[in-house]
């Protein structure tokens, strides 16, 4: 959150988005700022997804793309991860790790590449897209709707929005 604010440093954010959410008995306090013209899809109850188990969608499936393409002969370990986030709710999968493994990202935080890939497959009206942990470096990215993954990339170097911390 503190790189995001040094990041926006300049820009007026429209609101602050606090909220609690309860997991496994724990209070965990999170907000977001959101940035921009755009308003949100959801104001009545922005966290409902968060209490129904996922679902994936491959509508978005950028199978063309040289590094972050899904490709056959990897879709075994990804898949087995998937199967394995089917068994939790939305709640459970991002706040596990006090949220560090699975959480949004603003686009403004990833690279430029990636940013002018989601341009060029006619994405670049996202605000914020959501990395999955699938091992240690390996992450899936795609836009999370209404408890719907709309799976976008698999990043095999942790490279979309690197990390500062080791092995990661």
């Amino acid at each position: 959150m503190h790189k995001m604010r040094k990041r926006n440093k300049g820009k007026k954010a429209l609101a602050i988005i606090n909220a609690t959410t309860q997991l496994k008995g724990k209070s965990i306090i999170h907000s977001e700022s959101v940035y921009g013209k755009k308003s949100p899809i959801h104001k009545e109850q922005p966290d409902l997804y968060l209490d129904v188990t996922p679902s994936w969608l491959f509508r978005f499936g950028d199978f063309e793309h040289e590094k972050w393409g899904l490709h056959k002969k990897e879709c075994y370990e990804f898949l087995k991860r998937l199967s394995d986030f089917e068994k939790q709710t939305w709640r459970e999968i991002r706040f596990a790790d006090n949220g560090k493994n699975n959480h949004f990202i603003d686009i403004a935080e990833i690279i430029k590449e990636a940013k002018q890939r989601l341009t060029a497959i006619g994405l670049n009206d996202e605000d914020q897209l959501f990395s999955l942990r699938i091992t240690g470096r390996k992450r899936l990215w795609g836009i999370l709707r209404d408890g719907k993954y709309n799976i976008l990339w698999y990043d095999r170097e942790h490279e979309i929005c690197p990390s500062l911390l080791k092995h990661t």
